[in-house]
């Protein structure tokens, strides 16, 4: 399991695969997305967190709209769960890439991103650099 803090969250919403226009050559981008009437970039989440899979185009996707800042990304998902109230006495250090914390949820553990450093991962990852 993955989360994002709620404060970088815009919405969450679902997509058609049909609906996304592909981005030829993009290592982490699955491509374009239209949400009412904004281009917004859909990011292959398991690509800029180095994890194998990938999103399957041809089913509806669940899509978490993160922010930093100025710059506004869908994040393809296998699915939405909830939002989970974690104290931050709950929360243990992690600094591996993206994922800065864990905590527990559910039967085992979930890990916390930090959006700002997963999409400077992703860009990382295009231009083809280390993150």
């Amino acid at each position: 399991f993955y989360g994002v803090p709620l404060a970088s969250v815009g919405e969450v919403t679902q997509a058609d695969g049909g609906d996304v226009a592909p981005v030829l050559g993009s290592r982490t981008l699955l491509g374009l997305v239209s949400l009412r009437g904004r281009v917004t970039p859909l990011l292959d989440a398991r690509k800029a967190l180095g994890l194998k899979g990938g999103t399957d185009l041809e089913n509806v996707i669940s899509l978490l709209i993160c922010k930093n800042g100025a710059y506004e990304a869908a994040i393809a998902t296998d699915g939405l769960g909830t939002v989970a109230a974690v104290a931050a006495g709950e929360l243990e250090q992690a600094d591996q890439g993206p994922v800065k914390h864990t905590f527990k949820y559910k039967d085992g553990a979930a890990k916390l991103l930090d959006v700002k450093v997963l999409f400077e991962a992703a860009a990382a990852a295009e231009n083809g650099t280390p993150s």
